[in-house]
């Protein structure tokens, strides 16, 4: 009895200690070590992924990186961004607010996918950039995008074609810019824009009045179109006048 209560409490203190030495990394993350002293002290220079690592108390300390992909939206609507927050991997901002170069105020909804770069986990580490890595991305994309959305025109913003442009343009200036801090952009996406009310007024109206010439061009074309058919029938009833009278001609001359 006593042999099987001591091999129970060693088998205990065996799990105990494998749990105390060893480190588990979720699928989700990327693991960074630090060798607190020693020959090899600092930063190890590997992103370690999914599976069971060494962990040893007072000598390895373990730090974590989200390996999805992150969101970093810009938008003005409420209840999206409801209960939201910057500590995960999705990051909800107010909209952009922006003035074109034919000096109207724009607010501007905008969503950036971007990661962490493989292999470069440990230089955002390294780097201190583990806890503000998203403040430094959100404030580098703030700047690219301000810069480069002000470039167009109130026009330009109401062409889907010329807002896919920019932000095609405007991804390839942020895939240089984020390379300082080891994430790599995805994708940009230009999702609404809302002028001042002021603007939205004079833009209806603009569009109304495109319209109404619109209309009044076809209108235009049909009255063409109508006194083509008109001189059309004319022509054709005055033909069949003449072969009428020409027949009416025949007959009476038969007939005497």
């Amino acid at each position: 009895m006593k042999i099987l209560i001591g091999f129970a409490i060693l088998m205990l203190l065996i799990l105990i200690g494998v749990t105390l030495i060893f480190n588990r990394i979720p699928p989700a993350e990327i693991g960074i070590k630090l060798v607190v002293f020693g020959p090899g002290q600092g930063i190890v220079e590997e992103d370690y992924s999914t599976g069971i690592v060494l962990a040893i108390p007072g000598y390895h300390r373990w730090y974590s990186l989200p390996r999805q992909t992150h969101f970093l939206h810009f938008t003005g609507e409420t209840r999206l961004r409801q209960n939201r927050s910057a500590l995960g991997i999705e990051d909800w901002q107010p909209p952009l607010d922006i003035r074109t170069t034919d000096n109207n105020n724009v607010g501007i909804d905008a969503s950036l996918t971007y990661r962490i770069k493989p292999g470069e986990g440990y230089q955002l580490v390294k780097d201190g950039l583990l806890v503000f890595y998203r403040d430094r991305v959100r404030s580098a994309v703030l700047d690219v995008l301000r810069g480069q959305l002000a470039k167009l025109t109130s026009e330009d913003l109401q062409i889907p074609a010329n807002r896919i442009q920019r932000a095609k343009q405007t991804l390839e200036l942020l895939k240089v810019e984020l390379t300082k801090f080891h994430v790599e952009p995805e994708s940009l996406l230009i999702r609404a824009v809302r002028f001042l009310p002021e603007y939205e007024q004079k833009l209806q109206q603009k569009q109304l009045l495109r319209q109404e010439s619109k209309l009044e061009e076809a209108l235009t074309a049909q009255a063409v179109e109508d006194q083509k058919v008109q001189t059309q029938v004319r022509k054709i009833t005055a033909e069949v006048l003449a072969k009428e009278r020409g027949w009416d001609l025949t007959i009476q001359q038969e007939k005497s």
